[in-house]
């Protein structure tokens, strides 16, 4: 991230790592004041909306064998999270 000039928030990314290793959010929450759930919600969604591009990007170039592989990567992530997409019903569901 340096070379990008980024900072990082260590302590966020411990968090997302054990959350893609365990989904449990009890885990979580011990970590984390649940004042800051939400952005610890809005940081898995990012990561789901740079997958969605970095998909995107393997189609141009033709690397449909790792864009296959990230074919369910919102499941993978989401695992059970609530969002704010999954608390509204869609027509289209019924």
């Amino acid at each position: 991230a340096e070379h990008l000039d980024v900072e990082l928030d260590a302590s966020l990314s411990r968090v997302m790592l054990d959350w893609c290793t365990h989904k449990s959010i009890q885990r979580i929450a011990v970590w984390i004041d649940a004042h800051v759930l939400g952005s610890f919600v809005k940081a898995v969604m990012r990561v789901v909306s740079y997958i969605d591009v970095v998909r995107e990007v393997l189609l141009g170039l033709g690397e449909y064998e790792l864009h296959a592989r990230l074919d369910h990567h919102m499941d993978l992530l989401l695992g059970g999270l609530v969002t704010n997409e999954s608390l509204y019903l869609r027509m289209g569901d019924f």
